[in-house]
């Protein structure tokens, strides 16, 4: 076993009863649809919204879990199998996949059965997630991205899925900007993470930005398994960032993930500015205001605030 399994392992439960998970543990993005819950604009798949996140906020979690958080198109796929070969003390990929651990969408029935150790994964605001997380036994870790990158991304995903065949960068700028975005906008979402390690300090949270991913990857990642406590070398820090190089890692998760990771599109280009060849001045200018009307008071914004 390697150190960093065995970190982790000391501190595991037993395999859930069950093991594998069922058949059905598949998401269907067919089903997938968005509906109004709370003001807030949310992904609804398995269950009725107003079910499912009463039971996410009570769901149990296991000390040995790691969980991932982010707004929707922040690099949460990449980080995700970083995570998991992190915990495995391994490069190599397991069959695991993301979706299964989604707490968003998939039932916390079938989440329950994900065998230790888990990474789970919600792109809820951090008001929604679950309870227990304030007990501060469960590592987190939050990655963001640049709002216009995000934007650029979560346009062509749209695009590419058929989701919304009449979407358009304005009108996709226009629901960013009137709060009709997932969960309101980045920016609420933002609001909430910051609102929440406020309030709740015990809760031991790694903010990473995805630029800086980009920038040093090994050097990151050594950096998140400080975070988790594994034993990884600098050694496997760097295989690890060459496993999950964006056109190996986009190859690897289309044939774990067949039909649905085709269908949804995750991957376009895992690149930091290309959203300088998509909005326009005007728009990029309209993110500039609202990044530095947010600067004092939320780190995330001061990040990608223009220089004066």
């Amino acid at each position: 076993m390697s150190e960093a399994r065995a970190t982790i392992a000391e501190n595991s439960p037993q395999k859930p009863e069950g093991g594998k998970l069922p058949p059905n543990s598949k998401m269907d993005p067919n089903q997938l649809e968005f509906v109004v819950y709370k003001g807030m604009m949310m992904p609804q798949l398995s269950e009725p919204i107003e079910v499912h996140v009463p039971k996410v906020k009570n769901f149990q979690l296991r000390d040995s879990d790691v969980l991932l958080c982010s707004y929707p198109k922040s690099g949460t796929h990449w980080l995700w199998r970083v995570l998991d070969m992190l915990v495995r003390g391994s490069a190599e990929y397991s069959d695991r996949f993301p979706d299964n651990a989604m707490l968003d969408l998939m039932l916390t029935e079938i989440i329950d059965k994900v065998e230790s150790p888990r990474v789970l994964i919600s792109h809820f605001p951090a008001d929604l997630l679950p309870e227990q997380l304030k007990d501060g036994g469960v590592k987190v870790v939050h990655v963001y991205r640049n709002p216009k990158a995000v934007m650029a991304s979560l346009f062509f995903q749209m695009q590419a899925t058929g989701k919304m065949p009449d979407l358009t960068f304005q009108k996709l700028e226009a629901m960013i900007f009137s709060e009709k975005a997932p969960t309101k906008n980045q920016f609420y979402y933002w609001d909430t993470v910051t609102e929440y390690e406020k309030h709740n300090p015990q809760v031991n949270i790694f903010h990473i930005a995805y630029e800086d991913m980009k920038k040093d990857t090994a050097g990151s990642i050594k950096k998140i398994a400080e975070h988790l406590g594994v034993k990884a070398s600098d050694e496997l820090c760097s295989e690890i960032a060459e496993a999950v190089n964006f056109n190996k890692q986009k190859q690897q998760e289309e044939k774990l993930g067949g039909d649905l990771q085709k269908s949804l599109k995750f991957y376009r280009k895992g690149e930091v500015a290309d959203w300088k060849n998509h909005l326009t001045v005007a728009q990029s200018e309209r993110f500039d205001q609202v990044l530095k009307e947010r600067a004092a008071t939320c780190p995330f914004s001061r990040r990608y605030c223009p220089a004066e």
